[in-house]
């Protein structure tokens, strides 16, 4: 009797630590993603990979020091980025793959946004 009352109380603790502890997935719902970036003198500063998963709703923050255009290929969509201002795209996220953001001016890669699907 002690041995099993033993037994179904480290099973109990052990479901509740899980619950307390276990990391949020993006199965969660859709996210709102935040990307600043930024150009100076023709150089990227931000991250390589962009991640997001279907149904996210993207907010990218552009800042360049520079006139130019940004474009996110895949999805079609086209910033035009002004010396000094920053400049604000959104779109939902709702085509999966690898998506290159380029900047038109010099044809620099910025970077990665990959979709992936919601599970």
């Amino acid at each position: 009797m002690r041995q099993g009352l033993l037994v179904f109380l480290s099973v109990l603790i052990l479901c509740g630590l899980w619950l307390l502890l276990k990391p949020a997935t993006q199965s969660d719902g859709p996210q709102q993603r935040l990307y600043r970036l930024s150009i100076i003198d023709g150089q990227y500063q931000g991250p390589e990979k962009l991640i997001a998963y279907r149904g996210d709703q993207l907010r990218f923050e552009v800042l360049s020091n520079h006139d130019d255009a940004m474009h996110v290929h895949g999805y079609e969509k086209h910033l035009e980025l002004s010396a000094g201002q920053t400049a604000v795209l959104e779109f939902s996220a709702e085509l999966g793959g690898r998506h290159a953001l380029e900047l038109h001016g010099n044809e620099l890669q910025l970077a990665t946004l990959e979709v992936y699907p919601r599970q």
